[in-house]
């Protein structure tokens, strides 16, 4: 699936974005597309 197929991109407000990030992409095994780590935004 490509970024263009995609409908929907949720966004979710975390308290500590790292530790978001570590379940997120280390359990779940999700990667990031996109981010602005100076907005803390992943």
């Amino acid at each position: 699936m490509t970024r263009a197929d995609r409908a929907l991109v949720p966004e979710l407000l975390v308290e500590d974005v790292a530790r978001s990030l570590a379940f997120w992409r280390g359990l779940c095994g999700f990667a990031i597309d996109y981010e602005r780590p100076d907005e803390g935004f992943a």
